[in-house]
């Protein structure tokens, strides 16, 4: 499967599309649709200059790229569009490193327990912003679980 056009539409609008480096709430240096490294690998710095808009269009595609390959190998279960959507937006908010950075949540998400995952998306990860403890994630969460669920 593929990340649909309003899979990108719900990532760009959840990720906001900033064209010069800036430091997104985790520290970390990010551009584009919250990308942090470009395409070569090399993480976004601040001293980066700022990037065209298809230079952006191609980085985030390139993102996505990676992944709808991740989904496509870890939750071989999807089976629709938005469930597949609503997980991009997850993963690429969370990096294709995944399974490596959250195991037991990775255990949930490739078990194909819907009941599970959709309980998953609404509670996991809503604290994580630098630490901040302020539920800025919370709903975007709500926003993915319900694009999960739609039929």
């Amino acid at each position: 499967m593929k990340v649909s056009t309003n899979g990108k539409t719900f990532i760009k609008k959840e990720e906001g599309e900033i064209l010069k480096p800036y430091k997104c709430p985790a520290g970390i240096w990010t551009i584009s649709v919250g990308c942090t490294t470009y395409q070569n690998g090399v993480a976004v710095k601040g001293t980066d200059r700022s990037l065209t808009q298809s230079e952006s269009d191609a980085l985030f595609s390139h993102h996505l790229i990676k992944v709808e390959n991740w989904l496509n190998k870890h939750c071989t279960w999807i089976k629709t569009q938005n469930q597949f959507d609503a997980l991009a937006s997850f993963i690429h908010q969370y990096g294709t490193g995944f399974e490596n950075k959250y195991p037991n949540s990775y255990k949930t998400l490739k078990s194909g327990n819907e009941a599970e995952i959709v309980k998953l998306l609404e509670t996991s990860f809503v604290n994580i912003v630098a630490g901040s403890g302020k539920k800025e994630l919370l709903p975007r969460r709500k926003r993915e679980t319900a694009l999960f669920v739609k039929k």
